[in-house]
């Protein structure tokens, strides 16, 4: 019993729960909670208060899960509880994710900036878009990583649910992350075929020249699909810009894997 408490704690489940979690108090301890745009208080006051689950813009299964849960969690607003909750475990996916695949040191370093540039914003400013944009990356990367290792544990399940909570909040982001999805999942095939070849290529003395080819192509495939994101995205809210950097976040990350080459690689 307790060597697996001890491995428990040593999992980089933990680890990623466990600094995600003391990024989220830290923000909360110190800011109070607003809306970032009228739409999404509308929707709290009517699912929380009036238990009207019909709308425009939010699942219906989410709402009325999100105004049973109000019957019982009274001095909460579960809306703003779920939104808060849900972004916690996107972010703390993405850690795991990173850990996995580079180790806790790298990922620690890569959460903080990652929380750094967008935590703060998430947790102090609610917007269903925001959370529906980071619950999608994080849920395409932990499925993605699951299929890349042939894993299909709790980790992938996790992955998936987010998807599906992610395009409950924002159906629109569901096709920008599919679409990422799809690059991702196009550099792995690279990745995992050119295996090989590269030790061909190697032999001869064209490695440089290969990964220059290979990272140019990939190059010319981000840019369609950002241009795709762009043409999907003409959205009012201000949030689309913001919500772009989480899927910019999704598509480096297929770079490095894909490609397995270090940043200056791109230009060398």
């Amino acid at each position: 019993m307790k060597d697996k408490i001890l491995n428990a704690l040593k999992s980089k489940t933990f680890f990623a729960l466990a600094i995600n979690i003391v990024i989220m108090v830290l923000i909360i301890g110190i800011t109070a909670f607003s809306y970032d745009s009228a739409d999404d208080f509308y929707n709290s006051l009517y699912i929380c208060q009036y238990h009207n689950y019909y709308s425009n813009d939010i699942n219906y299964i989410f709402a009325t899960i999100t105004g049973s849960l109000q019957y019982i969690l009274l001095n909460f607003n579960c809306f703003v509880l779920f939104q808060i909750l849900l972004s916690c475990a996107a972010f703390s996916s993405i850690t795991f994710v990173f850990a996995d695949k580079f180790g806790k040191n790298k990922a620690f370093i890569f959460t903080l900036v990652l929380n750094i540039l967008f935590s703060f914003d998430h947790y102090s400013n609610i917007l269903s878009s925001k959370t529906a944009a980071l619950l999608l990356v994080a849920g395409f990367l932990m499925a993605l990583n699951a299929i890349r290792n042939k894993r299909y544990s709790l980790p992938f399940w996790v992955g998936v649910l987010e998807v599906i909570f992610g395009t409950f909040l924002c159906f629109k982001y569901f096709f920008v992350g599919l679409a990422f999805f799809i690059a991702f999942f196009i550099g792995d095939m690279i990745a995992v075929g050119s295996a090989d070849l590269a030790d061909r290529i190697t032999a001869v003395g064209n490695l440089a020249e290969y990964r220059q080819t290979v990272a140019a192509g990939f190059g010319f495939l981000n840019l369609f699909v950002v241009k795709k994101f762009k043409v999907a995205c003409q959205l009012k809210s201000r949030a689309v810009d913001f919500n772009r950097g989480y899927f910019y976040v999704l598509i480096v990350f297929s770079h490095i894997h894909a490609l397995k080459l270090q940043p200056f690689h791109y230009f060398g």
